[in-house]
């Protein structure tokens, strides 16, 4: 019967969904006559009867017998969505502590370390993401192109800003592009200080950044067959939760072909700046 399978779904047991069911039928039942009408055994009847009573689904009318009345189907159902969406809510709370516990754990089997060699890697937890994606930028010997995104700062990711300041200066050339709206989040946020800091006084030969109107999904090529994919969090998807490392140099020609589009339609960060925030002055790429 399709209604007792639903109901079960609201988390009651095989026979509380009958017992309600039943009483339904019968409008009013003692325990005697319900268990013979649903099939209940007689030793368990009282402990199902109680079951309905305690989750508000049935009344008892005292009485020799007691006389069992269920409650109409539409407070009925009601009291079991509310009570099935605590119940969900407590699981998911529970899931959302042992994912924090574990992001620590599963990223420790992905160490940074683990890239050299490795045909690809696999990193979960923000912290690790952080430094693999550091370690990749110190790597590179001669390039990066990247695109990337910023869905909310962290000061800890000025490790990877002082990894792609410290390569520029080592003579890796390196193309980035933001998102429009992260520039204007940066822009807004306390860090705005920090990640100009880290950038701005960089820009020239070495280093260049433009704006994107579009998103994208941040990624990133290291000469010619380090790729970096940034990968979304399946229960948040506007968070990021990890990346993945691989060496492949026909992935790593695809990308950059893809990446020269993209530069090619966005706009040089200096003619956003002026017209987000002016006032900085404009670094000449001549110096330094």
């Amino acid at each position: 019967m399709v209604a007792l399978e639903e109901l079960r779904s609201f988390g009651l047991s095989a026979y509380e969904a009958q017992a309600y069911v039943t009483l339904l039928a019968m409008g009013t039942a003692d325990a005697a006559g319900l268990g013979q009408r649903a099939g209940i055994p007689f030793g368990r009847v009282y402990d199902v009867l109680n079951g309905l009573v305690a989750r508000n689904l049935a009344q008892v009318r005292e009485g020799r017998p007691k006389v069992f009345v269920p409650v109409p189907p539409r407070e009925a159902l009601e009291v079991l969505m509310h009570a099935r969406k605590r119940e969900l809510a407590e699981q998911a709370e529970q899931l959302t502590r042992l994912a924090a516990g574990l992001e620590d754990e599963l990223g420790k089997l992905s160490r940074a370390g683990h890239l050299r060699g490795a045909p690809y890697v696999v990193t979960l937890g923000r912290q690790d993401a952080r430094r693999t994606l550091a370690e990749v930028v110190a790597e590179a010997k001669r390039d990066i192109v990247a695109s990337l995104e910023f869905e909310r700062f962290d000061p800890a990711d000025k490790v990877i800003f002082e990894a792609i300041q410290k390569a520029s200066e080592g003579g890796v050339r390196i193309r980035a592009i933001l998102q429009r709206k992260d520039l204007r989040y940066i822009l807004e946020s306390e860090y705005v200080g920090l990640v100009a800091q880290s950038v701005l006084p960089y820009l020239g030969e070495n280093l260049g950044v433009r704006v994107s109107e579009h998103a994208q999904v941040p990624f990133s090529v290291a000469d010619e067959d380090r790729v970096t994919l940034g990968v979304r969090d399946p229960v948040h998807p506007d968070q990021h939760f990890g990346v993945v490392v691989l060496r492949d140099a026909k992935v790593a020609q695809d990308l950059r072909g893809r990446f020269d589009q993209l530069w090619r339609d966005s706009v040089d960060i200096w003619e956003l700046l002026e017209e987000e925030a002016p006032g900085p002055p404009r670094a000449d790429p001549g110096k330094g």
